[in-house]
This record gives structure tokens, C-alpha cells and sequence, in this order.
């Protein structure tokens, strides 16, 4: 989501048109995923999103911001949601907490990192998760969870992988990157006279 898509349903900027259009190549984009896990995960391991494109390496389907900014605002969350789970369409709300779920509480995260391939292009995040529970869990299995995140779109098919990793050589959850990403469009310039 552009900045102007979340101001319409989180600070009640009402737009009747900016809301139905996608993500705009090029630029910063919110993105949200709405999750499970079906192990639970600990503190200090690692929450990881990457994008996937079924064009390898030579095509990066999303550049995280986090080498490009220092923003408080643009740095991933993760919360999870209360007991009624997703909320369906995005909804206004007037609060940044609740377009997609009801947070009942954030998940502490101790460091992010962009996720890098052999050419140090950035196409992923990895977050160290942390302030574990009495029971020393941080994401508990059947809860729905939200992740924000920001990247910059791009035109080319991707879709997310979403894992969480604690040091061993497999993930401990895996959405075996099953996500579509929403589609970006190309920016038009147009001059109407």
C-alpha cells in the first residue's frame, strides 16, 4: 500500500479512488501479511521474508527499505492479532493498529537485517525476534499474527516466503513461498490539456 491507500483507511483520508489502485513500481510500499505458525517459535530466532521470482536472481521482486532509511514509522512490526483473527478487507479505522486485525499485543523485535544474494542486492528481511513468554515463546502455534513491512515494488511475478528459522540448516515454519505478492503498476505521465 502507498502512504495515500493507508492514510484513506487509517487516518480517514476518504478517497474514493486511491484505495482500488495497486502499489506503484519503483516506489516504497507497505506490505502486510497475515499469518500462522504451526510451531511455535522461541525467542532469538528468526522471522524471515523474502520474495521469490520465477525469474531466479536476475529479477529482485522487492527491496526492502531498510538500507535506505532510518524512519521510525517504516520499520517492520509483527503483532498479533486478538482471538477474531484476520479482519477480511482492509477497513478504515482511523488507527494504524487495526486496518487488517485487532493487535492485541506486538512482538519485540531485537534486530532486523536485510536478506541478501551473491550480488548484495537486498530482497528480503530477517528479524530476530525476542521477550519471550514464562514458557519462552515468542510466536505461539494457531495464533494469527500480523507482519509490516516496506519495499519497493516492482512489475515483475513474485511471491513471499515466509519462514521462521532457529540456526538449524531447515526452517521450523515455511509458507513454502505459496503467497502471491499483490501486482505493482508501471507509473503513467500523462498530460491532459
Amino acid at each position: 500500500w502507498a502512504r495515500k491507500v493507508i492514510a484513506h483507511y487509517e487516518a480517514n483520508a476518504i478517497d474514493r479512488v486511491q484505495p482500488l489502485l495497486p502499489a506503484h513500481a519503483g516506489y516504497f510500499n507497505r506490505v502486510e501479511l497475515l499469518f500462522t505458525v504451526t510451531t511455535p517459535v522461541n525467542a532469538s530466532q528468526a522471522l524471515v521474508l523474502t520474495s521469490d521470482s520465477p525469474f531466479g536472481e536476475d529479477v529482485e521482486p522487492c527491496v526492502p527499505l531498510l538500507d535506505y532509511t532510518s524512519e521510525e514509522d517504516v520499520f517492520p512490526t509483527l503483532g498479533l492479532c486478538n482471538l477474531s483473527g484476520a479482519g477480511g478487507e482492509p477497513r478504515m479505522t482511523g488507527s494504524g493498529l487495526n486496518s487488517t486485525c485487532f493487535v492485541e499485543d506486538f512482538v519485540n523485535i531485537t534486530a532486523a537485517t536485510a536478506v541478501r544474494d551473491s550480488d548484495n542486492n537486498a530482497y528480503g528481511i530477517n528479524l530476530t525476534l525476542g521477550d519471550a513468554s514464562a514458557d519462552g515463546v515468542v510466536l505461539q502455534a494457531g495464533r494469527v499474527y500480523r507482519l509490516r513491512t516496506w519495499c519497493r515494488a516492482v512489475l515483475s511475478k513474485s511471491w513471499w516466503r515466509l519462514e521462521t528459522e532457529d540456526g538449524m540448516p531447515w526452517p521450523t515454519n515455511t509458507n513454502d513461498a505459496l503467497t502471491a505478492a499483490a501486482g505493482a503498476a508501471a507509473e503513467m505521465a500523462m498530460t491532459v490539456t
